[in-house]
């Protein structure tokens, strides 16, 4: 069956119905006046959570007086985000969300988590960003009105049930083969940093023979070997300073690294800024295929790449130290 009211609804079964959002749901607003009570978020994948579980970023409003409440069974929609997909539902648990959000009850005899699955798809996405208002996807607004404007598909409750249930199956499913997914690639991970660092400091015999080196931190090395300090082999270097003032030289503007390029391993060009910098210090700052490069201030080992020629670009870069090798020791 096809809706004439709703031309998007295209192939439901001919046994369900129609109707708007504004019969099954209506906005409650209920505001805490204490704000001792939990402070949940939205994630687009996983639905109404406990900001603690989203995010570990501790920035947050002063107060969460006036904050927005919602009880068991409510529905919750990111109005910033409806046209992204971003609602979730409120199982048994209660709490509090942002006063961006909107908090719904349900008025009608159905199951919210249907209606929760389906505010999730691309279609209904589609749909709310036609009804969003605002400039640019980032201040995008669903309105309540607008929302409860929308057609949904009907389907008897026991039928909703039977369809949520098995969604929160098939998801829980998933989220727990992602999961084991995750531990198993930590653990390899694990596996990789621990046997570069063995290879590092142990080389490919590790029956050879070895010495001390010297240094608790390196242990044992072949007996071949040696230890240099880095300034013996190198120059380190440290980038040009953003928004130094210039004066009146004679600048070009170039593309930079950031301290957001210099990723696990490698340096990541997906988005690479310009800066302006003065013609007699170019050529100081220019990466040379080879250069290891450090995020400044950042203590992890894990923050170090090399650019090995992958973009045609000849950046400078901000907030990041480079390792040059001196052509005599070159590796």
């Amino acid at each position: 069956m096809i809706s004439p009211a709703a031309p998007y609804l295209t192939r439901i079964p001919d046994d369900w119905q129609v109707t708007r959002t504004k019969y099954l749901f209506r906005e409650r607003n209920l505001r805490s006046t204490e704000g001792n009570e939990e402070l949940f978020s939205l994630s687009k994948a996983r639905g109404l959570l406990p900001r603690s579980e989203i995010t570990d970023k501790v920035e947050r409003a002063d107060t969460l007086e006036g904050y927005k409440r919602f009880l068991p069974g409510d529905l919750v929609m990111n109005k910033m985000q409806a046209w992204n997909g971003v609602f979730g539902f409120a199982d048994a648990r209660s709490g509090i969300v942002s006063p961006d959000y909107s908090v719904f009850e349900v008025t009608a005899d159905i199951d919210p988590r249907f209606f929760a699955y389906i505010f999730t798809t691309d279609l209904y996405a589609g749909v709310f960003g036609q009804l969003a208002r605002g400039m640019g996807t980032a201040f995008l607004r669903l309105n309540t009105d607008e929302f409860g404007s929308v057609d949904v598909p009907l389907p008897c409750k026991t039928e909703q049930q039977r369809i949520a249930n098995f969604l929160d199956e098939q998801t829980a499913r998933i989220d727990a083969l992602i999961a084991g997914k995750e531990k198993l690639l930590k653990k390899l991970k694990e596996y990789q940093y621990s046997y570069v660092s063995q290879l590092m400091t142990r080389g490919l015999e590790t029956d050879g023979s070895v010495k001390y080196s010297g240094y608790p931190e390196i242990g044992d090395i072949p007996l071949h070997w040696d230890v240099k300090r880095l300034k013996f082999l190198g120059q380190v270097r440290s980038g040009v300073a953003k928004g130094k003032d210039l004066g009146d030289k004679e600048t070009v503007l170039l593309p930079y690294l950031r301290v957001a390029n210099v990723q696990d391993g490698y340096v990541d060009l997906s988005q690479v800024l310009e800066i302006e910098v003065g013609s007699s210090e170019v050529s100081r700052y220019l990466l040379q295929k080879g250069d290891v490069l450090m995020n400044e201030g950042v203590t992890t080992t894990n923050s170090v790449g090399e650019p090995y020629g992958k973009a045609r670009l000849t950046p400078v870069f901000t907030k990041i130290m480079f390792l040059r090798f001196v052509s005599s020791t070159r590796l």
